[in-house]
């Protein structure tokens, strides 16, 4: 058979009948296994005898997806080699890729971002409990089914903990999706594939990229040096929770991302749940006691003030409040109407509310003036 023109033609008892996909390694054709009598996708590369890596690669990519079985990874049937054709015979799946999805209508409804991601995430775990890190995640590999279910496709990178790494020190992958550790011919591991993940959940929920480049070099240059925009600046209704999230997958450092996937689907579920995910520990925010409205770091289990549980916190920027000041003990916010600092108990002069009482309820400069 010549590749290029196989529709029509039978390979691994599958008739094909329409070219679905084409890139730099084969194509991508839908078909119908004549035996069983039911649609199927089948990769196909062309391969000299000689080609004996290239097989190799290939039957590792097979292997790999043939390992999982998971609702969110596509399906292997058979694997083999035709006429010096490779071939790869998986589940046809009806619907749309992820990237092209984005091309059409941008930023994700909140809600569609935590089902599509999630799915991700979930084939993602089952994949890094298998030994296997995908290492070029990006959104043309992940499908839409018409179900709106995810479904991660297209080993061809794929590391398996358990074979020799035939990329081993190469900068492999899709640009603007390459973690900093690939960058700098590292291994890669589950934590590389989290950061590819935390690209897609930047673009779906702002609608662009984390960066934006001309050329692998300027993207290398900018996922190295560069820190990307908080989401809440380019989406306020984003809010922090989904932000901190999202901004802990992009850390340049792989040791403050989060360790698992199943880290990550805790933080993410607990934003879906309304509860202040553990990533807000790194950002700096405060959030409020829902009971008294003091202000405490992110990350506290109670209240210091009333002691109350504060599972569900509102999350806040100090800047939101118009009607909170500094503490002129402590520092921490405090209402400006207040007597005392609920954080330190400082009595507040009642005369200005802003001094530190000194005597007689009043601060220096008003007892000065008095």
């Amino acid at each position: 058979m010549e590749p290029g023109n196989l529709v029509g033609k039978t390979l691994a008892g599958c008739r094909l009948i329409a070219s679905v996909a084409r890139g730099s390694m084969g194509e991508v054709f839908k078909g119908v296994h004549e035996a069983l009598q039911r649609p199927v996708a089948v990769k196909v590369v062309p391969i000299a005898s000689q080609e004996k890596d290239a097989v190799d690669r290939l039957l590792l990519e097979a292997r790999a997806l043939a390992k999982i079985e998971h609702p969110n990874i596509v399906h292997v049937y058979d694997v083999g080699v035709q006429e010096s054709l490779f071939y790869i015979v998986m589940q046809f799946l009806e619907g749309t890729t992820l990237k092209a999805r984005f091309e059409e209508s941008g930023a994700m409804p909140v809600d569609e971002v935590y089902s599509v991601v999630g799915g991700i995430a979930s084939g993602l775990r089952a994949m890094h409990d298998e030994g296997l890190v995908h290492r070029d995640l990006k959104m043309e590999n992940v499908i839409l089914t018409t179900e709106g279910r995810a479904k991660i496709m297209d080993f061809g990178l794929v590391r398996d903990s358990g074979a020799k790494d035939e990329y081993q020190g190469r900068v492999v992958g899709t640009p603007p999706y390459i973690p900093p550790e690939i960058w700098l011919g590292r291994a890669p591991d589950g934590r590389s594939d989290l950061y590819s993940l935390g690209v897609i959940l930047y673009a779906l929920l702002c609608g662009v990229y984390p960066f934006k480049a001309k050329g692998a070099k300027e993207y290398r240059e900018l996922h190295l040096k560069a820190v990307p925009k908080n989401p809440v600046e380019v989406v306020p209704e984003i809010g922090d929770d989904l932000a901190a999230v999202t901004l802990k997958l992009l850390s340049r450092d792989r040791g403050r991302r989060y360790g698992t996937v199943a880290e990550f689907l805790k933080d993410f579920e607990d934003c879906r749940r309304g509860k202040a995910p553990e990533a807000l520990k790194n950002t700096g925010r405060k959030i409020r006691c829902g009971f008294c409205e003091s202000i405490m770091p992110a990350g506290t289990k109670k209240c210091t003030v009333c002691h109350e549980a504060l599972d569900v916190p509102a999350v806040i920027g100090l800047q939101d409040r118009t009607d909170e000041v500094p503490c002129p003990a402590c520092g921490e916010p405090r209402d400006r109407r207040s007597r005392a600092c609920p954080r330190c108990g400082q009595g507040i002069c009642g005369n200005c509310l802003r001094g530190a009482v000194v005597r007689e309820g009043l601060c220096a400069e008003c007892l000065a003036i008095g």
